[in-house]
């Protein structure tokens, strides 16, 4: 797939990608120059892990999560 970079030196990244990948607009994203190509990763929250009884779960951080952080967890597992 071809792209443009803009008058800005923005790349364009196509729509089908960005949905593929869930960017939006103010995403974040990990830019690396790698033999001559750019690679550009999604920067993803990060949530602790811990396996208790054989089963993998949010390890607890002390804070309670937010409905908006449960739903986000639950859509990312779902893709």
């Amino acid at each position: 797939m071809r792209t443009t970079v803009d008058a800005g030196g923005r790349v364009v990244v196509p729509k089908a990608i960005r949905d593929r990948l869930a960017l939006h607009t103010g995403s974040e994203v990990e830019v690396i120059e790698s033999d001559g190509s750019v690679v550009v990763t999604p920067v993803t929250e990060r949530v602790p892990m811990a396996e208790e009884a054989g089963i993998l779960v949010i390890a607890p951080t002390g804070q309670p999560l937010t409905a908006d952080q449960v739903r986000a967890l639950r859509d990312a597992t779902r893709r």
